[in-house]
């Protein structure tokens, strides 16, 4: 279930993030760039949640977490 909402999620960062790599790529301070960047990382999560490689390390973080609040 993560696995699948945290594709979506990155979906639509990645939409997201490309609508306003276009609108403001003319603006100074490289605020465009900093967008295409957010979209580029947005897809590679999105490849990420598809492949299941994040899906040990949640499970790894969840048991570490129960270890924590028991001891």
């Amino acid at each position: 279930m993560r696995r699948w909402r945290g594709f979506w999620a990155a979906l639509y960062c990645g939409a997201l993030g490309l609508i306003c790599a276009i609108e403001f790529r003319d603006f100074h301070y490289m605020i465009g760039d900093f967008f295409k960047a957010s979209v580029v990382t947005a897809v590679a999560r999105a490849m990420v949640e598809v492949c299941g490689l994040a899906e040990p390390l949640r499970r790894r973080r969840e048991r570490a977490s129960q270890g924590r609040d028991a001891g």
